[in-house]
């Protein structure tokens, strides 16, 4: 099967965090999202948008955007950019900005996306952004800071290390294709159940066709 080596960065990070991931030629944008989500450790709860400055346009999962010419990310294919420079924002209120650059082409008789390489630990959702996370960091690093202790005991609570057999596994499962990643799924049936069992609703009768989008 054909694929590209792409790399894909976060910007800001020092030092740099980022994945160097073996992606099928054939993927669309909306994939490569999904791939890219897996690969970093991101949660995909937040909105994103991939732009490519050579031809000065954007794709999402919709048309709502005004900055520059729009496509649909589901409808367009990776291979339409390929070795053009591709930036990815991810959460437009912290802005993980993620640099994806082509590296060769290759192939191998696998089917799936692989991450062949990679540097660091993904930040963590909702800390603020890229500075912020760095400012974090240097906290924790710093056993002098006031805040040290306290920062360092809530860091580690949340805080996941990359581990790259589990990312590869998940890929090898073919799961990252799902629209509707794991964490989002949990998440929502958690609330849902929450609502069943509450006393306002118990003696409600729920049809599980209501939950059929997942």
């Amino acid at each position: 099967m054909h694929f590209y080596k792409l790399k894909m960065s976060l910007k800001g990070s020092d030092p740099l965090i980022y994945r160097i991931v073996r992606v099928p030629k054939d993927v669309t944008f909306s994939e490569l999202h999904r791939i890219i989500q897996t690969a970093m450790g991101w949660d995909d709860c937040h909105l994103h948008e991939f732009y490519v400055p050579a031809h000065n346009v954007c794709l999402g999962p919709d048309e709502e955007y005004n900055s520059c010419d729009v496509l649909n990310e589901n409808e367009t294919y990776l291979s339409e950019y390929e070795y053009c420079n591709i930036e990815y924002e991810y959460d437009f209120g912290d802005s993980w900005e993620h640099e994806i650059e082509f590296l060769e082409d290759i192939e191998d008789e696998e089917d799936h996306p692989k991450v062949l390489e990679y540097a660091g630990n993904c930040p963590l959702e909702d800390c603020g952004g890229i500075s912020a996370y760095c400012r974090m960091l240097r906290i924790i690093e710093d056993e002098g800071n006031p805040d040290h202790e306290s920062m360092k005991e809530w860091f580690d609570e949340i805080h996941k290390d990359f581990d790259i057999q589990t990312v590869n596994a998940f890929f090898e499962s073919g799961n990252y294709t799902n629209a509707y990643p794991a964490v989002v799924y949990e998440k929502v049936m958690h609330s849902i159940i929450e609502i069943i069992q509450s006393e306002e609703t118990k003696d409600f009768y729920f049809n599980p066709k209501t939950i059929e989008f997942f």
